[in-house]
């Protein structure tokens, strides 16, 4: 669904180029991260079915690296990138859930 919304709005979702249109309909309405939160369930949800408790463990460091090494910087580009719009979708939608 994310990767749709980055299509209709002809944006790349390569978290390192630049971004000209900021996203908030479709799955970005509930949730800031949707991709980096479904790459943590499928993670999770692969560990727990095939019964691997240590990649089920590594799903929650995937989470505090994303969120250390990538979500913060994105979060300060595109507040720099697009201010007041930004901040308000800051306010308003989850970055996870």
């Amino acid at each position: 669904f994310s990767a749709k919304s980055f299509n209709n709005y002809q944006e790349d979702p390569n978290p390192t180029t630049k971004s000209n249109v900021l996203i908030t309909s479709g799955i970005f309405k509930y949730s800031r991260n949707p991709m980096y939160l479904a790459l943590t369930l499928f993670q999770f949800g692969v560990g727990a079915s095939l019964s691997f408790i240590h990649v089920c463990l590594m799903s929650f460091v995937t989470i505090v690296l994303l969120h250390y090494f990538v979500v913060k910087k994105e979060e300060q580009y595109l507040t720099n990138r697009f201010g007041n719009s930004y901040t308000t979708y800051l306010d308003n939608t989850s970055r996870w859930l």
